[in-house]
């Protein structure tokens, strides 16, 4: 599945072990998974379910990976 190959890519990137190429071919699977995503039937890409009791409780502190930080001084892929 496309999705499980974005965490695999993702994953390296975020440990600075994706080579030029492949970070190319992420890009080209992100796009095209969000291109499915916005040409299919909502209902077959989500289950949703109501969670009665629900409270929402955000922590917030912004420590998440900057990839594209990590990426901006990368070689170009040349093929």
């Amino acid at each position: 599945m496309k999705l499980q190959k974005i965490y695999k890519l993702d994953a390296l990137l975020e440990k600075a072990e994706l080579l030029a190429c492949d970070l190319e071919k992420l890009k080209g699977i992100e796009d095209y998974f969000t291109d499915t995503l916005f040409t299919t039937v909502t209902n077959a890409n989500f289950i949703v379910t109501e969670i009665s009791d629900f409270k929402w409780n955000p922590v917030l502190k912004s420590d998440y990976i900057k990839t594209d930080i990590l990426i901006k001084n990368n070689e170009k892929c040349i093929q």
